[in-house]
């Protein structure tokens, strides 16, 4: 998988959460719906899924690499949403609601906020003289 890839599911998780927010939001004005929310749940564990699996075949940067330290953090943050997910989607699943999931989707989002800024660090793009934007640490 290409490194525009893993950006690209970094990315669709952000949106994924934002979404969540949205309608978390909106959840304030509305009442509660536990099988709406379990399923936005399951959806969210796919792709964390696939952002794991996906980081997971990238290879690490190069020995010296600036990007070392970050690549590491990222690596962590995207094994913690993994995580995170799973967590949320089975307390969804029990029936959970909304203050008792309150805690796991605040870390989440967090979580996704944080592997956003550290993937602009990992990920820069730098402009070759010969061609388009490629990775800083390929």
């Amino acid at each position: 998988m290409s490194t525009r890839h893993v950006v690209h599911v970094i990315n669709l998780l952000a949106m994924t959460l934002l979404l969540l927010s949205a309608q978390k939001t909106r959840a304030e004005l509305a009442a509660w719906d536990q099988a709406k929310v379990t399923a936005i749940g399951k959806e969210l564990v796919h792709a964390t899924n696939a952002l794991y699996d996906t980081f997971r075949k990238q290879p690490p940067p190069s020995l010296g690499s600036m990007q070392g330290d970050s690549y590491q953090r990222l690596k962590q943050f995207v094994r913690l949403l993994h995580v995170e997910s799973d967590e949320l989607a089975s307390s969804l699943q029990k029936g959970e609601g909304r203050e008792e999931t309150l805690r796991v989707y605040d870390n989440l989002m967090q979580l996704a906020r944080s592997a956003r800024d550290e993937a602009a660090r990992v990920f820069v793009a730098t402009t070759s003289p010969s061609g388009p934007p490629r990775c800083a640490r390929c």
